[in-house]
């Protein structure tokens, strides 16, 4: 604790993986596997980058009004 400041750390994992109708999906538009696979990690790293910031003030924001 640094004067007043609560200084906190928060971390966050998340697995995903696609169900068995999606694989259908794309394999039946003939979308290889492994280009499906990159695709999808590009998509996920860029949410986190743009979602992460957002839920640190969303976090900071409701620490603020706590007691």
């Amino acid at each position: 604790m640094e004067g007043n400041t609560l200084i906190s750390e928060f971390t966050n994992s998340v697995h995903s993986s696609a169900t068995s109708e999606l694989l259908v999906y794309v394999a039946e538009r003939g979308i290889l596997g492994d280009i499906f696979r990159l695709a999808r990690k590009l998509s996920s790293k860029a949410h986190d980058r743009q979602e992460a910031p957002l839920s640190v003030d969303r976090i900071d924001r409701q620490g603020l009004k706590q007691p």
